[in-house]
């Protein structure tokens, strides 16, 4: 999991996710910005995803 805090846009995440967060094994992994949004980009597939992303963005916003 990423750097997060507990809020996400409006969204603010349970306490319980909180807490494993902190509980669990937590690797630090230093990519390249360009490297990064590659990885996300190929695990997220925007392009075929487009509505579900505008929705989820108009709701985090």
């Amino acid at each position: 999991m990423s750097e997060v805090s507990i809020r996400i846009g409006k969204v603010v995440l349970p306490e319980v996710i909180m807490d494993k967060r902190e509980q669990a094994a937590q690797l630090f992994v230093q990519l390249p910005l360009e490297a990064l949004v590659k990885h996300i980009v190929a695990d997220y597939k925007p392009s075929e995803h487009k509505q579900q992303l505008i929705q989820g963005f108009k709701h985090i916003k």
